[in-house]
């Protein structure tokens, strides 16, 4: 996986605090659609959002299992 420019990660995060966890699903599907329609950057850049919106997810149930953990 690739390290994401911190502003990138900065807008996933948003939207994750936005939209909730279904955001990831709807990028998903955003981008298969812009694949479709012809549109490659455009899906690029949809599933490097869901993918860091995917390490937020992950970062944050690390450390709430760290955190019950002690």
């Amino acid at each position: 996986m690739q390290k994401l420019d911190p502003a990138f990660e900065r807008v996933a995060l948003d939207l994750l605090a936005r939209d909730g966890i279904g955001v990831v699903w709807k990028f998903h599907l955003d981008a298969a659609n812009a694949y479709r329609s012809g549109y490659p950057r455009g899906t690029q850049i949809l599933i490097a959002t869901a993918d860091a919106d995917e390490r937020l997810i992950r970062h944050a149930a690390k450390v709430e299992l760290t955190r019950n953990a002690e």
